[in-house]
């Protein structure tokens, strides 16, 4: 009987996913995506192409677009469990980004949308984490397991941009406005052979800070130049230091938000305190108020 599977084949499966691991990957030729998408409105090239074969009976298709690689993001003890009590596991599609800078910039976790992965950076292969695909584990069962992560630490760095993705913070429509020249500064010196180049290199990240809170009247914002450790000399953190300040200038707050006095700080990891990393908020290069 087609569909049924015995014991065996249940073993089979379970044994065969023992060695996955959240951020493995699968490559090859017949890899591909599938989303759902409207015949009336297709938003995508992929979409408006297969429109076309769709009869008029349906509104709703399925689209098959080719892909590089699979990556998976469940966690992992959710894939290592028994395929008969937990039947799936979510997948995202492997994408090549164009350049060294952009690869960095996943890598430094500036681009929410994408996700690094340590052991495909020979071939500029990232997860796009803006699309998500649900397959039964049978299928991830018959598929060749590439390594995407290769330590505990990497795997770890992979798990909190899965979060990320999902838990940044939405800014105030007043705050995005007034920082887009900001931002946009800070994107055109990226990879630029200069001092503001090698400060936008070594950010770590760019965090705000509200007092007392988002919702107040009037909200102090203090900003934390989050750097890579030990970059800077003495010198050059003077001259980083006067870099910021000129890009500070590029905000214009107005109404509810106001400079907090001093207005920010260059800091390493190690001199910044818990209570006020978790008290601030990343601002995001690809954001989508930019």
């Amino acid at each position: 009987m087609i569909g049924s599977m015995d014991e065996a084949e249940i073993e089979r499966i379970d044994q065969a996913l023992q060695d996955w691991r959240q951020g493995d990957v699968a490559l090859g030729v017949d890899m591909f995506m599938v989303h759902l998408a409207d015949r009336r409105s297709p938003l995508t090239k992929a979409s408006r192409d297969a429109a076309e074969g769709v009869s008029d009976k349906y509104d709703t298709f399925e689209v098959l677009t080719p892909v590089e690689g699979l990556v998976v993001v469940t966690q992992t003890c959710d894939i290592i469990k028994k395929c008969t009590h937990c039947e799936f596991v979510e997948v995202s599609p492997l994408i090549p980004v164009s350049d060294e800078r952009t690869l960095e910039d996943v890598r430094k976790g500036r681009r929410p949308s994408y996700a690094y992965l340590p052991q495909l950076a020979g071939k500029r292969l990232v997860a796009d984490l803006d699309r998500t695909m649900t397959i039964e584990k049978s299928v991830l069962a018959g598929w060749s397991r590439v390594e995407g992560c290769g330590t505990d630490m990497e795997r770890v760095t992979f798990a909190n941009a899965l979060a990320r993705k999902r838990q940044r913070f939405a800014f105030p429509d007043g705050f995005n406005a007034a920082l887009r020249k900001f931002r946009n500064n800070i994107k055109d010196k990226n990879g630029k052979n200069s001092s503001e180049g090698k400060l936008v290199a070594t950010l770590r990240e760019v965090r705000v800070q509200p007092t007392p809170n988002w919702d107040a009247p009037e909200i102090e914002v203090f900003f934390w130049f989050l750097l890579e450790p030990s970059v800077f000399n003495t010198e050059e953190i003077g001259v980083a230091r006067n870099n910021i300040e000129k890009w500070m200038k590029r905000i214009e707050f107005s109404g509810t938000f106001v400079l907090k006095h001093g207005a920010f700080s260059i800091v390493e990891p190690r001199d910044m305190s818990v209570e006020d990393y978790f008290g601030s908020y990343a601002i995001d290069y690809d954001d989508v108020s930019l």
